[in-house]
C-alpha cells in the first residue's frame, strides 16, 4: 500500500527484506530477468506518488532509475526499474504496477 505522505509505506515498499528487496536479493524470481510488484495507492495523486518512489529509488544502489514503462507506453499506471543482483539472473526489470483505490 502507498500512501500520499506517508514515508513508511514508502520505505516498506523499497524495503531490502519485504519490498522490492526480495527481488534484488533473488529471493525472488531468481531464476529469471524480470517480475513485477503491485502498489496499492490508498491516498493521494498516482503521480505524486510515483515522482516519490523515484526519487527514494535513486537512494538504492546502483541509483536505479524509476520511469515510465517502454513496455506498456499508453498504460498510466506501469513504470520500471532495472537493478543490478549479485545473485539471480542480472540486470533485473521489476515493473511495477501502481493501482488508484482512493479511500
Amino acid at each position: 500500500m502507498l500512501d500520499q505522505g506517508c514515508r513508511d509505506h514508502l520505505t516498506t515498499y523499497l524495503d531490502n527484506r519485504e519490498g522490492i528487496g526480495r527481488f534484488i536479493t533473488g529471493k525472488y524470481a531468481a531464476n529469471t530477468g524480470a517480475g513485477a510488484m503491485v502498489g496499492y495507492i490508498r491516498r493521494g495523486d498516482s503521480h505524486v506518488i510515483a515522482n516519490d518512489v523515484a526519487s527514494a529509488m535513486k537512494g538504492m544502489d546502483g541509483s536505479p532509475a524509476f520511469k515510465k514503462s517502454r513496455a506498456l507506453p499508453s498504460a498510466d499506471y506501469v513504470y520500471e526499474s532495472s537493478h543490478e543482483r549479485t545473485t539471480g539472473i542480472s540486470p533485473f526489470l521489476c515493473y511495477h504496477l501502481l493501482f488508484t483505490f482512493n479511500c
